[in-house]
């Protein structure tokens, strides 16, 4: 797969080590290559989830409930905090799941009814597991 991302041609080397000549540049040029790799990952993963209607946050969060879906109470807040976006982020990624039909919110009535849960459903359990299998 071809990047959009370039190395920095021999010359800003050059420049870089002139202007910061305690530098390994070895280790710069390396730092280059993960950061090129890590967008070269990420294009492809976004790629593949595509094909299934899915984006890297929604698998994230997908995947999160799968692995609770044992979990009595998964609150929209705590999600957030665990996949590490904002509750606005994920909000819009549940609702996206909920469109799907592979996720559904709830309340806990008898606990609090103000308080917003999300849930896998067997249609999501479903596909998360052949999806495991295709990739």
């Amino acid at each position: 797969m071809a990047s959009d991302a370039k190395l920095p041609h021999t010359g800003v080397f050059d420049l870089i080590k002139e202007d910061f000549p305690e530098l390994e540049l070895t280790g710069i040029n390396f730092i280059f290559n993960m950061i090129i790799l890590s967008q070269n990952l990420s294009k492809s993963m976004e790629k593949h989830f595509g094909r299934y209607g899915l984006t890297k946050g929604k698998f994230n969060v997908l995947s999160y409930l799968f692995f609770f879906r044992n979990k009595k109470m998964i609150l929209l807040s705590q999600l957030a905090k665990e996949i590490k976006v904002t509750k606005s982020t994920v909000t819009g990624l549940v609702d996206g799941l909920e469109n799907m039909g592979y996720a559904k919110r709830y309340t806990d009535k008898e606990i609090d009814r103000r308080i917003v849960c999300v849930r896998i459903t067997k249609s999501g359990n479903k596909f998360f597991r052949e999806f495991s299998l295709i990739t």
